[in-house]
């Protein structure tokens, strides 16, 4: 069997999309393997400091998530897996390293204002609780939508904090379409991790390649509009 012939083969296609979510989930476990033990320990000994250290490590997740949509993106743009996933994984991981930290800690702060304030507050006169925890976990799924795009965004792209709110903002405006789609996707894969976490590896860069697919028509209008780059 010739290389061409090989490459079209659908099982060697297949495994090769396996061999990248699994690597590049590898990638993601291994640069965060501080903040799943301290999580495995607050879990059983339900610690303050130990729940202290864990928000302290959770913002280098910035990095690895932005490490994954910047192989995945790659992958997308060449049509090509089999370059080395390893390294374009830590490629995208230092190149991102800070940009992910700063976004990362912005998106930590804000999610634990918006967590604080809305914990402590109450349901107005005539609205059902149940009603107003819904309206609450859609503003979560919303916010959470908001991130991913503009994660996937900034993998490829720099640009200043300010910039990327407005930016995102008005991508999510003239894309409605993709941002209910980004939407379903969260809720499919919160579904899956709730359901078969011990496959979360595979499913945490699948959930990448999936939304930076998704997603890729929103990237071409940025590089396009906003930055004048064809691509």
């Amino acid at each position: 069997m010739n290389k061409n012939t090989l490459e079209d083969n659908i099982l060697y296609i297949i495994g090769e999309y396996l061999w990248l979510f699994i690597i590049s989930g590898l990638c993601f476990f291994i640069v965060n393997i501080p903040l799943i033990f301290c999580s495995y320990v607050y879990i059983k000994s339900k610690s303050y400091m130990i729940f202290k250290i864990i928000m302290v490590l959770s913002v280098f997740c910035g990095p690895s998530i932005l490490a994954l949509f910047y192989e995945m993106n790659k992958v997308i743009e060449k049509n090509d897996i089999s370059n080395n996933v390893m390294k374009n994984f830590f490629r995208g991981y230092k190149k991102n390293f800070f940009e992910g930290i700063f976004y990362w800690s912005l998106i930590l702060i804000a999610y634990m204002v918006f967590n604080f304030y809305f914990r402590n507050l109450k349901p107005l006169g005539g609205i059902n609780s149940e009603v107003f925890r819904g309206v609450l976990l859609g503003s979560k799924i919303l916010f959470f939508a908001f991130v991913v795009i503009a994660f996937d965004v900034i993998s490829v792209i720099y640009i200043r904090a300010k910039r990327v709110i407005r930016i995102t903002f008005l991508l999510c405006k003239s894309n409605l379409k993709i941002f209910v789609e980004i939407i379903a996707i969260i809720l499919i894969f919160y579904y899956f991790i709730n359901s078969i976490s011990s496959i979360f590896i595979i499913f945490v860069s699948f959930f990448c390649y999936i939304i930076a697919y998704v997603s890729r028509p929103i990237l071409t209008e940025t590089k396009r509009e906003f930055f004048n780059i064809e691509i």
